[in-house]
């Protein structure tokens, strides 16, 4: 039969020494205790079980020892469960911020070189911060993996900050082509000699088309010019053609005109001739009748239709032909009244020749011509008086 017994005071001992285990974990110290005190836990519950082993041969009040003991080592199982994952737990999440942490601070300084280039044209420069830490068991090496793949990240960044400063150089040194580097954003992280290369190449390239394209255009100009004198040409040629037809539509007027007066002429002349006529037959009827002492008789016969004489006057001397040079209207401002190619060969004269709308004539036939117009004159006369 147990008499004393301290078990009340160890259970609560052993209580608030699982109480006071630190659950804060930041430093490896800090780390390495909660590691310690897992395997310390791990020994109460070692050292619990052989002594519940040990009571059990033993002849104290068993269920009391029974009860703490299982009270106890279920505490330190608790407290080691909850610290071996929180130790896992916790170093995850210190692997997740250095990795941001790092990768923040990479980012800054691209910020940082932006800021000094002028432009954002830096690239992501490629890291690997998750990796430098994998395997790492402690906090320290794990600071000291991301800060040597930070500097290594900042070097290479502050390598590629220096290409895109010269090469923005070499851009920017041509201001008056700038529309030729659209893609400055991706020209500038080409190797330097290339893409002083490319800078000379496009400049060249550009003035070869602008020198073509003016050509172009000067030749556009020089085609729409010439468009514009041939329309100025034909406007011309159209207004003299315009001129030229309403000059031959007034000189055919004229010329209708001059016909109708000839032809006034020509009437007044019968007329006259026959008035003439009549009243010499009408006189020498009355000397007739005077002298008779008879009334006249008058036989008044039909003149007839004005028959043009087709015979020529072989009493005039004919002499060689010359070339048929005279115009049917230079006849007419000789005799000083209009006359028609059909009159003329009613009066016996064909046309020699013809030259576009104009009737030649022999020049030695003009006197004949006169002549034969004379005689129709006469003969119209004549038939007119009786």
């Amino acid at each position: 039969m147990v008499t004393a017994s301290n078990l009340a005071e160890y259970k609560a001992h052993a209580l608030a020494v699982f109480a006071g285990i630190n659950r804060e974990l930041v430093t490896d110290a800090q780390f390495a205790d909660a590691e310690k005190t897992v395997a310390w836990c791990k020994d109460i519950e070692s050292r619990l079980a052989a002594a519940k082993q040990h009571a059990l041969s033993q002849t104290a009040s068993i269920d009391d020892l029974f009860r703490t003991i299982d009270d106890i080592s279920a505490e330190a199982r608790t407290t080691r469960l909850e610290l071996d994952k929180l130790v896992s737990s916790r170093k995850d999440t210190i692997r997740a911020e250095a990795v941001l942490d790092g990768r923040n601070a990479l980012d800054d300084h691209i910020a940082t070189l932006n800021q000094r280039i002028g432009r954002a044209l830096m690239p992501q420069v490629a890291h690997d911060f998750a990796g430098v830490i994998k395997g790492k068991r402690s906090v320290k090496s794990m600071a000291d993996a991301i800060s040597a793949e930070l500097a290594r990240t900042k070097i290479a960044a502050n390598e590629l900050a220096d290409k895109i400063t010269l090469n923005l150089r070499a851009i920017n040194d041509q201001a008056d082509f700038g529309f030729l580097f659209s893609d400055v954003a991706t020209l500038v992280l080409k190797e330097p000699e290339f893409v002083a290369m490319s800078v000379k190449n496009r400049i060249s390239e550009h003035m070869a088309k602008e020198a073509a394209r003016v050509e172009a255009e000067r030749a556009q100009i020089a085609e729409q010019e010439r468009a514009k004198a041939q329309a100025t040409e034909r406007a011309r040629a159209d207004a003299e053609i315009a001129a030229a037809t309403a000059k031959a539509r007034a000189e055919a007027h004229a010329q209708a005109q001059a016909d109708a007066d000839a032809k006034r002429a020509i009437d007044e002349v019968i007329a006259k001739a026959r008035e003439q006529d009549y009243m010499a037959k009408i006189d020498a009827s009355r000397m007739m009748h005077n002298a008779s002492g008879q009334p006249p008789v008058a036989t008044m016969k039909q003149a007839p239709v004005c028959e043009i004489a087709q015979t020529e006057d072989t009493s005039e001397t004919t002499s060689p032909l010359s070339p048929p040079t005279l115009r049917l209207g230079q006849i007419c401002e000789r005799l000083g009244f209009n006359l028609t190619a059909d009159f003329m060969r009613r009066l016996g004269f064909e046309p020699a020749a013809t030259d576009k709308a104009s009737k030649l004539f022999h020049e030695n036939d003009f006197p004949r011509m006169c002549a034969a117009l004379v005689r129709h004159i006469q003969q119209v006369s004549q038939g007119v008086a009786a």
